[in-house]
């Protein structure tokens, strides 16, 4: 009984607020869309989260693991995953973050625009 309840036991959390910046390529762009397209925010409260990433809000639940959490997207665009078209509902994957050595995150988007993991700083 004592191992079951030690199990359950989170020992890492991400709350607060989180940013990043990926590069976006400018070519033709707006150097001041450019970048806001590259900005990614994440807050993490409770539970649940609330993301901007690509200028695309989305919020939803968070699930620790001992090494990552995944964050489960349940509203694209303020409208719940089931109102969203076809092919965004498809894509809908759990986000991941991990802990890094030096008190960011990692983040992951495994069907983002930027497949690349971004480090994320305390906000």
């Amino acid at each position: 009984m004592l191992v079951l309840a030690l199990g359950c036991v989170r020992t890492w959390s991400a709350d607060g607020e989180w940013l990043g910046q990926r590069e976006v390529p400018v070519s033709g762009l707006d150097p001041a869309v450019a970048k806001s397209l590259g900005l990614v925010k994440l807050t993490i409260r409770d539970g649940r989260f609330e993301l901007l990433e690509a200028g695309i809000p989305k919020e939803g639940s968070v699930r620790y693991d001992p090494d990552r959490a995944l964050l489960h997207v349940e509203k694209y665009m303020g409208r719940p995953m089931d109102q969203a078209a076809q092919g965004i509902r498809e894509n809908n994957v759990p986000l991941e973050i991990k802990p890094g050595p030096d008190g960011t995150l990692l983040f992951h988007d495994p069907k983002g625009f930027d497949r690349e993991p971004l480090v994320l700083k305390k906000g």
